[in-house]
């Protein structure tokens, strides 16, 4: 690298600085008399380049404004030199880098990366001579960087105010090493070890197995290390390589303690049965000893319970407090929410059945509550049956008491599908099995309807009935019983159904006789309650008849006996007394004097 501060250079620049100094101008198209410039002679072996090159000339001229009314008046132009800047760059192991800017005045510069522009950063001068940039710029050491060095004219009435870059010979240079004295460990974030410099650390940090780094908050000069749960109880060594410098990186090591655990990277395994345990991954136990968690749970935020005391079917939130030789050290685990599911089986279903009810029992198993099982008092059971068919009915019952209930208010010899279901706090659950399909005993008979009866030909009875509404058992047939009045049987007879409406016939039964007749319905096993209806037969019409006609022939044979014999006693009275007459008349005459009968003769 060019000594920028040599005689030889020193000389070159201030001999290009005197030629330009003797073409400013001033305003009144004076030429100005540059003064005069010294050189001195610098040491080889100082640090310090003072270097003051020429800024290029600006050719100043005169420009005359043609006339204006009134042509008396003229305007005369004039032109400004544009002001000189120069910047001299020295190193310095205090501040980093020392630039020296003349003259005073506002400048701003912008110092950048080499080879990376858009890492550029401004730093504003204001009226000052020299200008720390180095560390307190926050640049990185052992850098390559570029400078640019800025004035900005004020506004005038012939000047916009432009800008003009500054001149020097060293465009480039490069930061200073970094020592282990300019980074000091110091306190930013909780559970972090920060590391704090005037130079940009942030690309000169490195960390075992890639630990995150983070900038400190409201502190651009800081950056902190998260130790890893790993590294606990152990020790964390961060390496410091600054830049493209050899030989020059160095260590800091951190014992961390168990107070940088990070619970929020513990991972916990939540139950899946009971009795509730929680599986939490602690930092390994031979570096760290005696560290354990104690949990509490809470349900929506009332009663805390400990993990022993959780029950089944219930959402907790659960903060697990840790623990060094039982004793705590602050910090706790993140929430994390635990509900466990029993996954709970239905077996070995036993049923006891009646025509109208049905007994069922069974036992209960679980695959990852069983040894809790016995002590859930809030554990019941839904008990439904129902009826197969295409109007199926569901009849419920609840057993509180578990493993036993019993059903009733069922159809007698009907179809069902039975289950039982487990409840908990009243709140149905999933399990698996708990189905049984079976079929009630046969029961009664429901009675006929409709029950008619009428005599037909005098002597014949005719009986209908409806079908019953149900048999409750396996046959459908109907048993017609005779009987007499005072509930003797005479007969009886047995149908099979013919559809809904059913007719017997009793015939060539006695006439003008009072007979009881009972209907019942007939399943195979049960007869149902009798239908019963009284009713008599008719007189036989035929009989009468003919006992009438028979009558009548007597009656008339009677009539006609008594007429003749009266006929003839009258014949023979007649006769007789025709002939006591003559017999009389003739005694008469005999007894009579002659005179006497003489007269009555005449």
């Amino acid at each position: 690298m060019t000594d920028l501060c040599s005689p030889r250079t020193l000389l070159f620049w201030a001999g290009i600085i005197a030629l330009a100094s003797s073409q400013t101008t001033t305003n009144d198209n004076k030429p100005s008399t540059a003064p005069p410039i010294t050189s001195k002679e610098t040491s080889p072996t100082s640090n310090t380049s003072s270097i003051q090159p020429a800024s290029q000339a600006n050719s100043s001229h005169t420009q005359t404004s043609p006339p204006v009314t009134p042509p008396s008046t003229t305007v005369a132009a004039t032109t400004k030199a544009s002001p000189q800047c120069f910047y001299t760059v020295t190193n310095n192991n205090t501040s980093g880098l020392q630039i020296e800017i003349n003259p005073r005045g506002n400048y701003t510069l912008t110092v950048s990366e080499k080879g990376r522009p858009q890492t550029g950063k401004i730093i504003q001068a204001d009226q000052l001579n020299q200008i720390p940039v180095g560390k307190t710029g926050h640049l990185k050491p052992c850098t390559d960087y570029s400078l640019n060095v800025s004035f900005t004219e004020k506004p005038s009435l012939n000047n916009t105010g432009k800008e003009i870059f500054c001149r020097s010979m060293k465009k480039t240079f490069r930061t200073d090493p970094m020592s282990e004295s300019d980074v000091t460990e110091t306190s930013c974030i909780p559970g972090y070890v920060c590391y704090g410099s005037d130079w940009d650390i942030s690309s000169s940090i490195s960390t075992p197995n890639k630990r995150s780094v983070v900038r400190c908050r409201n502190d651009d000069k800081t950056f902190c290390v998260r130790p890893a749960n790993e590294d606990i109880c152990s020790d964390l060594t961060v390496t410091f390589t600054p830049g493209e410098c050899r030989g020059s990186s160095f260590n800091f090591t951190k014992s961390i303690s168990v107070d940088f655990l990070n619970s929020s990277e513990i991972q916990q395994i939540k139950p899946t049965g009971l009795p509730a345990e929680i599986t939490t991954t602690l930092p390994d136990l031979p570096k760290c000893k005696n560290l354990s968690v104690s949990y509490t749970c809470s349900e929506n935020n009332k009663a805390v319970v400990n993990l022993s005391e959780l029950e089944p079917f219930t959402d907790y939130s659960c903060t697990g407090l840790i623990l060094q030789n039982s004793i705590s050290i602050n910090k706790t685990t993140p929430s994390v929410h635990v509900r466990v599911v029993c996954e709970l089986t239905i077996t070995n279903i036993n049923k006891i059945s009646s025509n109208t009810s049905i007994e069922l029992r069974w036992k209960t198993t679980s695959k990852n509550c069983q040894q809790e099982l016995p002590r859930l008092h809030k554990l019941s059971y839904d008990c439904s049956c129902k009826k197969d068919g295409p109007k199926p009915v569901t009849v419920t019952v609840t057993s509180p008491d578990g493993r036993t209930c019993v059903i009733t208010g069922l159809n007698p010899f009907t179809g069902y599908t039975c289950r039982v279901r487990p409840k908990y706090k009243n709140e149905i659950q999933d399990s698996t099995g708990g189905e049984v399909k079976l079929k009630t005993d046969v029961g009664t008979p429901a009675a006929v309807t409709n029950l008619q009866v009428h005599v037909h030909e005098h002597n014949t009875i005719k009986v209908s009935w409806h079908r019953p509404s149900t048999f409750n058992g396996p046959q459908e047939k109907y048993i017609i019983r005779l009987n007499t009045a005072d509930d003797k049987e005479v007969t009886k007879k047995e149908e099979k159904t013919k559809g809904t409406k059913c007719e017997v016939e009793f015939k060539d039964l006695s006439y003008s006789t009072s007979y009881k007749v009972k209907v019942t319905a007939h399943n195979g096993y049960y007869e149902s309650d009798p239908q019963i209806s009284q009713i008599s037969t008719l007189y036989n019409y035929k009989a009468v008849i003919g006992f009438r006609v028979f009558l009548f022939i007597v009656i008339v044979l009677a009539f006609l006996f008594l007429t003749y014999k009266f006929y003839i006693q009258k014949f023979r009275t007649s006769t007789n007394d025709v002939n006591d007459d003559m017999e009389l008349e003739a005694i008469y005459e005999n007894r009579q004097p002659p005179g006497r009968r003489h007269k009555e003769a005449h």
